[in-house]
């Protein structure tokens, strides 16, 4: 499921840089104005940040880590918020013509609502995440990637 709302929040991210670059204000695109940048480079910062998370959860459950239960829970939180926040800011990013409900950038946000009730809402998430086993804090444990090499 984190794999699937880190698509959604890469999704929404192009889909507001690629309006960015056709749509224009003041007879320049609106990409070139420095509110719209930040909130694209923010944007990208989130999906990164998902799709890390994701990557390491799979990799910790392929390793079979003592904290995989957690670092799978963490993933879906982030890419839950990632999808949300992603598919807001494209709204914003699109206008007045983005804040109508027939426009697409509002099924982004139907799709993040929908995904998120798969396994759980944030608040479950959350109630899982403190019952789970935490990262151990150890200088010698190793990380998943480390067994991938050989």
């Amino acid at each position: 499921m984190s794999a699937y709302l880190t698509g959604l929040a890469e999704a929404a991210l192009d889909d507001s840089v690629g309006y960015a670059k056709v749509r224009e204000q003041f007879q320049q695109p609106i990409g070139a104005f420095q509110a719209v940048k930040h909130r694209c480079a923010d944007m990208l910062t989130r999906a990164s940040v998902a799709w890390n998370s994701t990557i390491f959860a799979a990799l910790t459950d392929q390793a079979e880590g003592p904290d995989a239960d957690f670092q799978a829970i963490a993933a879906k939180i982030l890419a839950s918020d990632a999808a949300f926040r992603n598919a807001a800011v494209n709204i914003q990013n699109h206008g007045a013509y983005g804040f109508t409900g027939e426009h697409h950038a509002h099924l982004f946000v139907k799709r993040a609502h929908f995904l998120d009730r798969f396994g759980g809402d944030a608040t479950y998430q959350k109630r899982r995440m403190l019952a789970a086993n935490a990262p151990s804090s150890d200088a010698e444990r190793s990380s998943p990637v480390d067994g991938l090499a050989g």
